[in-house]
């Protein structure tokens, strides 16, 4: 299904190019803005926070981030972050130790996630 949606959104973002319009997407765009210093610490100071993975988990999930360029960065955000992405970590934390493997540990994006699609950041709007 998501296959189908994205082949659909080429196809329409096509007839807007022929139309002249110049069309953008979002993982681009959000990961040219994570390739500038100024631009991750933006989004990260926002988005890696005690409140959303838990105080014990922010400094893993920022070392996991560290050396991702922004586009990589950016698939990670928009897709959200599983416990299986840093594994193999050893955290004292209720919140890791209730986590399965596959349960995010940083949520995806919530603009990025459309009806119909099977996984965030599979969305019309990404390539």
């Amino acid at each position: 299904m998501a296959a189908k949606a994205k082949e659909e959104h080429d196809v329409f973002a096509e007839i807007l190019r022929d139309q002249g319009v110049q069309v953008h997407y979002f993982a681009e765009l959000l990961g040219q803005t994570l390739e500038l210093p100024e631009g991750r610490a933006f989004v990260l100071d926002r988005m890696c926070t005690p409140e959303i993975p838990g105080p014990t988990l922010v400094g893993p999930l920022r070392e996991l981030f560290a050396d991702l360029d922004g586009p990589r960065l950016a698939e990670y955000l928009i897709g959200g972050v599983l416990k299986a992405d840093l594994r193999p970590l050893r955290a004292k934390s209720l919140k890791w130790d209730m986590l399965a493997a596959d349960d995010f540990l940083l949520p995806p994006c919530p603009t990025t996630c459309s009806p119909g699609t099977t996984r965030p950041g599979s969305t019309a709007g990404s390539r």
